[in-house]
């Protein structure tokens, strides 16, 4: 399997838990898209919570694949990093998520809007 596989099957296994956070997590992300604000995934957290309740290794897979999955319906863009805030993350790269303009955003393949 190559790595592209084996990460979508990892995302879609992470996205199979945790559905009530989930719901939460998108519409807290969705919140952030609309008001046109640069946000990081732990800017989501911060009001969502962990999926786990708890720091973990492997515990949290679910942000990532969310974060995946927003990234894939083509609505934001990467405009930068920024050093976590969370003191469990010790300072590691996050990504810096804004709205994808019209003139960049996806446009809908059966309707062209």
């Amino acid at each position: 399997m190559s790595g592209e596989l084996a990460r979508d099957a990892d995302i879609e296994n992470a996205k199979r838990k945790h559905k009530d956070w989930q719901k939460h997590f998108r519409e807290v992300a969705y919140s952030f898209i609309k008001s046109g604000k640069y946000f990081t995934a732990e800017d989501i957290v911060e009001v969502t919570g962990l999926p786990s309740g708890d720091v973990g290794m492997n515990k949290n897979n679910v942000v990532g694949a969310m974060m995946n999955s927003i990234v894939r319906e083509g609505n934001i863009t990467r405009v930068g990093y920024t050093k976590s805030r969370r003191r469990t993350s010790h300072a590691k790269q996050a990504s810096v998520w804004s709205r994808k303009t019209e003139r960049t955003a996806k446009k809908c393949p059966t309707c062209g809007r």
